[in-house]
């Protein structure tokens, strides 16, 4: 089985940014779990907005070894450009730097037809396109011998679109993935739930060929044991050996409904009166939050110094982070999946998330389920975990037990499963 794979929302995310999303992980997941079938041969491909990205695969060990549509050019002057950039970087001069930058700036010009001519020279003798996110482009969409596959997450643009004005405009780019659904191509879906909005939402699509896969917590995710790591993960983040902490880890968009909980966590340790607990919120921007905290909670001041806020974790940072936490807290208004829950279930902490769209699938009953716009239900919840012990130690379990249910191994072979159906019945 030959597939194409589209890598370029691994090419705009391969370096360390705490704007680098779950999708990105997604699709680096799949991609790996893929690469060890014997059966299949990837080629990877990159839409040309990100083709400049992917000079930065050079960091990264397995991306590095991954074959691209264009091996011969492409790579090769991105790889130099990688190489210009950190040139440019040491420069003494400033001379030097533009000099760097000005050579660099050329080899984009350049870069950028060698990259239009080969995808018109490009093979297509390949069974498949796989999108991880983006819409299906033209040079494949033309190609009636490619079956078309992509991954819907979810349709929380059409759903909250409050939050996402620049859908409307149509400049964005789920829009453009919105426009382009149709009959002929084939869907993943990352929750039933999910599945059900796809098909409401999008009356142009035939929902026969939309298949559900679930998500899964990759392996930097697992029950830390180890103090000593523990240890310096903590100081590494400037927490305090001893303190109890509950943990959060999300983007700032309104969505995830981040304000709401650490107003519900202040309103908590004031009306009960507890002085030994701490909110650590991983990812986001500080500056940005604590303003609308100032601005939303009274006497903020009084509190601030319970708010530990530790920006972008590193990967390998996570699992002594979240097994080191008495609890989660994510009251997201609405998710297609919901990954940092079924996470933090991997590493056997104790989960406090909505009982709204996706999440109940991937939790179950082994966390407290909550209205997310329940101030009461919120409070009383970590109220409730944070005086019982026995509860969290419940849940501990519960969880890990629920996160077995979910693996990339698992998600793959449903997704290879569907692929060879249809190539093999052209249904």
């Amino acid at each position: 089985m030959k597939i194409i794979f589209d890598a370029s929302i691994l090419a705009n995310g391969t370096i360390k940014t705490s704007s680098r999303s779950g999708v990105f992980f997604v699709a680096y997941n799949i991609l790996r779990e893929l690469s060890k079938r014997k059966n299949i041969s990837l080629i990877l491909y990159v839409q040309d907005k990100f083709s400049s990205a992917v000079e930065f695969i050079k960091d990264d060990p397995f991306l590095e070894k991954m074959k691209f549509y264009d091996e011969s050019y492409f790579k090769r002057m991105s790889l130099y450009k990688c190489d210009l950039r950190k040139r440019r970087k040491n420069a003494k001069s400033i001379i030097g730097k533009i000099y760097f930058n000005f050579i660099r700036s050329c080899l984009s010009f350049v870069l950028k037809f060698i990259t239009i001519y080969h995808k018109d020279k490009m093979d297509l003798n390949y069974d498949l396109f796989f999108s991880l996110i983006f819409k299906i482009p033209d040079e494949i969409r033309n190609n009636d011998k490619i079956k078309r596959f992509t991954i819907s997450y979810d349709m929380i643009p059409f759903i909250l679109p409050e939050y996402y004005p620049e859908v409307q405009r149509g400049n964005f780019w789920f829009r453009g993935l919105a426009d382009s659904l149709n009959k002929q191509d084939y869907f993943f879906s990352i929750s039933n739930h999910s599945k059900k909005d796809l098909i409401k939402y999008n009356k142009n699509i035939d929902s026969r060929k939309i298949t559900t896969t679930y998500l899964a917590a990759s392996d930097n995710f697992y029950q830390c044991k180890d103090k000593n790591k523990i240890a310096k993960v903590l100081e590494k983040y400037k927490i305090s050996k001893n303190t109890k902490y509950i943990f959060s880890l999300c983007t700032l968009e309104p969505r995830k409904n981040l304000i709401h909980a650490v107003k519900c966590f202040i309103k908590m340790i004031k009306d009960k009166k507890v002085d030994d607990l701490y909110f650590v919120l991983g990812g986001g921007h500080w500056d940005a939050f604590i303003k609308k905290l100032e601005k939303e909670i009274q006497n903020f001041d009084k509190y601030k110094d319970k708010i530990i806020k530790i920006g972008y974790v590193d990967d390998e940072d996570l699992a002594p982070l979240y097994s080191r936490a008495m609890f989660f807290i994510y009251p997201s208004l609405y998710e297609g999946f919901g990954l940092p829950p079924l996470e933090a279930m991997k590493c056997g902490t104790p989960v406090i998330t909505s009982n709204n769209s996706s999440l109940p699938e991937v939790v179950g009953d082994a966390g407290i389920m909550i209205n997310p716009k329940s101030e009461k239900q919120l409070v009383d919840a970590i109220y409730k975990l944070y005086k019982d012990e026995d509860l969290r130690k419940e849940l501990n379990k519960k969880g890990l037990k629920q996160a077995e249910m979910f693996s990339w191994e698992k998600t793959v072979n449903k997704m290879i499963k569907k692929f060879e159906e249809v190539l093999k019945f052209n249904v």
